[in-house]
């Protein structure tokens, strides 16, 4: 999936990917700022076999989360916001989640989960941006 943004991206950047409320990402958006979050999980250890948790609302940042996690060579466990935290736990530390992305706003709500390390895209999103906009 990641390999199609790609390619759009190189072939019609300014095209409009995803459009949510009344804002638009375009593909050369997109596609950067997934990579940046791909080098940047890089670095926390992310790359084949390892479980990512994505556990954000319905926004731009839960598609750049998921494309991000996969161009690192991971893989993404989405989780529902509206899900129980009982079911939450359950399912974090059944998949061995040890990364998980997420928002500030919800972040409160991740302090039980079991993983190694937490990622706000939102408030950390300022050393998310200084990492490479190039492919990984």
């Amino acid at each position: 999936m990641h390999k199609l943004i790609e390619t759009h991206a190189e072939r019609a950047p300014d095209a409009t990917a995803v459009v949510w409320k009344n804002e638009r990402l375009t593909y050369g958006e997109l596609n950067t700022r997934a990579n940046q979050l791909a080098h940047f999980l890089r670095k926390q250890g992310v790359g084949p076999e390892i479980i990512v948790g994505v556990y954000v609302e319905r926004s731009f940042e839960m598609i750049i989360g998921v494309l991000g996690v996969l161009k690192a060579g991971g893989a993404y466990l989405p989780l529902d916001s509206n899900y129980p935290a009982e079911r939450l736990q359950h399912m974090v530390g059944d998949a061995g989640v040890s990364i998980l992305i997420t928002q500030e706003n919800l972040k409160t709500k991740t302090l039980e989960f079991a993983v190694q390390d937490v990622v706000c895209l939102d408030t950390d999103w300022s050393a998310i941006s200084r990492e490479s906009a190039q492919n990984p």
